[in-house]
This record gives structure tokens, sequence and C-alpha cells, in this order.
């Protein structure tokens, strides 16, 4: 079985995927917020995969080992918070997409 890459502080920062490349699964101490500015990306825990488009976001909470996925020319955008903000007032370990956000 393959060890999950663990990276302490959840990294923010813009960077381009081509279309199918992906960035393996991995886990952070810190919350993580991931968003296209273009394209779309899918991000994949051990309970589900989330999609979001150009206008949506994905919560990714401190801890939870995940994979991103580009699909299209992605821009992908990520925003570290530290694990002890939780501006969702979420109470459970999951992904979530958000309403329409990140206008452009």
């Amino acid at each position: 079985m393959q060890e999950t890459r663990h990276q302490p502080i959840a990294p923010t920062r813009a960077r381009s995927l081509a279309p199918g490349a992906a960035i393996d699964a991995h886990r952070h101490d810190d919350h993580q917020i991931a968003y296209a500015g273009r394209g779309v990306v899918a991000v994949t825990t051990g309970a589900g995969s989330w999609v979001a488009p150009a206008d949506r976001a994905i919560w990714i909470p401190a801890g939870a080992v995940h994979a991103h996925q580009a699909h299209g020319e992605l821009e992908l955008h990520l925003v570290g918070l530290p694990a002890s903000d939780n501006p969702l007032g979420l109470d459970e370990r999951r992904c979530s997409a958000s309403a329409p956000c990140c206008a452009n």
C-alpha cells in the first residue's frame, strides 16, 4: 500500500494543470478551499468525489486525504486556512461544494 503524502501546511497558491492532470492523494493539517479560475476541478476522498466548475468552490477539511483532478485546462486556486478556523461552521470531516462564488 502506498503511503499518503503529508503536507502539514495547506498551500495558498494558483497553478495551471493540463486536461486530465492530477495531484495525487495527500493530506494537510490545515483546511483548504479549492476552486477553478478556468476549467473544472474534481476532488476525491474516501467518502466520495466533488466537482466544481469555475463559479463554485470545494471545502476540504483538515486531515482529509484527498486528490485533485483537472477537467479541461484548469487554473486551480488553493486557499489554506488554519484548522482552528471554521468559517462554514461544519462539525463533520467531509468535503462540501459551495454555492456560487468566486465571480470572474
